[in-house]
Parts: C-alpha cells; sequence; structure tokens
C-alpha cells in the first residue's frame, strides 16, 4: 500500500505565537478511487518547529494501524486467534483507531 502524507505546520509571532498545523493522508485503493484523511490542529502559544513537526507526527501516527493489527496477531500467537480470540483482537483494534481518530 501506497500513502501519500503531505504536512505543514506554522506559528505567527515565533516564538510563542498563534499557529498550527495540517496533515493530509492520501491512498488510491486498487480500483483507482482515491482516500483522504485530512488532520488539523490551532494553538495559541506555539513555534514554527514544533507545528512542521506535529504535522508530520500526525501523518505518521495514522498509518501505524497496521503494525498496532500486526503486534495483536503475533501475541495471541494461534493461526486461528484462538489464544487472546478474534473478538477480544477486534476490540484493541478498533480501540486503538478511535483513539488514534479522536486525539486529533
Amino acid at each position: 500500500m501506497n500513502v501519500t502524507i503531505f504536512t505543514d505546520g506554522a506559528a505567527r509571532g515565533n516564538p510563542d505565537g498563534p499557529g498550527g498545523y495540517g496533515t493530509i493522508l492520501q491512498y488510491v485503493d486498487p480500483a483507482g478511487t482515491l482516500h483522504e484523511r485530512e488532520f488539523s490542529a490551532g494553538y495559541k502559544k506555539t513555534t514554527n518547529n514544533r507545528m512542521e513537526l506535529m504535522a508530520a507526527i500526525i501523518g505518521l501516527e495514522a498509518t501505524r494501524q497496521t503494525e498496532i493489527d500486526e503486534l495483536l496477531i503475533r501475541l495471541d500467537g494461534t493461526p486461528n486467534k484462538g489464544r487472546l480470540g478474534a473478538n477480544a483482537i477486534l476490540g484493541v483494534s478498533m480501540a486503538v483507531a478511535k483513539a488514534a481518530a479522536a486525539s486529533v
């Protein structure tokens, strides 16, 4: 899967002025459909560097769901998710995704 991440961040009155960041993730599925997700936030006091870094960090965190799911499957260690249970693994996966979405 190829995900493209666009980021930008800035602050006025650097340092300690108002600012914010924006991150756009784009993915084209096998059918050719473009999927896009935008993340942004603003702060009353911040710096240019912090906003540029936050944009990149948020974009990378949003792409880690697969790694989390793979870790859960490895922790289970069975071919049919019988040790931890498929429902438990799915529940944790969904909770992580929901928390990640709510944090931005």
